[in-house]
């Protein structure tokens, strides 16, 4: 059993069932800052996975997650679903939309750093970060 007030949880090498990231997200709904990590090459935690895992996570103000999971979808559910969020980083090698972009600025109206690629660094997503 996992404490269901935890607020920080990092998963590091682990190797999950199917479901088993969004059912450890479920029993633990006040964690804000979630991490995934892994040094091996067959690591079996997808960025699907974490999407699914994001829903059950309305408190999340941080993720701090392997480059390989966050994906257009990964941001769109923190847009969707984390609207407490304080830090997003997008790492340089994941394309992202200009447009998905401005939807996690508009969806998280307490983010107060947004790392991006500069391709994704439109007028549009600069204008939404700053009018929160």
């Amino acid at each position: 059993h996992l404490p269901p007030g935890l607020r920080t949880l990092r998963l590091v090498d682990c190797s999950l069932a199917v479901d088993a990231m969004a059912a450890i997200a479920e029993a633990c709904p006040h964690v804000e800052h979630f991490g995934v990590r892994s040094e091996r090459s067959n690591f079996d935690v997808t960025s699907a996975d974490l999407v699914c895992a994001i829903f059950f996570m309305p408190n999340l103000k941080r993720l701090d997650v392997d480059d390989y999971l966050v994906t257009e979808a990964t941001l769109d559910a923190i847009g969707k679903h984390c609207s407490k969020m304080t830090h997003v980083d997008v790492p340089s090698g994941v394309r992202v939309s200009p447009a998905c972009v401005v939807r996690v600025a508009r969806g998280c109206p307490h983010l107060r750093r947004l790392g991006l690629p500069g391709d994704a660094a439109s007028p549009e997503a600069i204008e939404a970060f700053v009018a929160n």
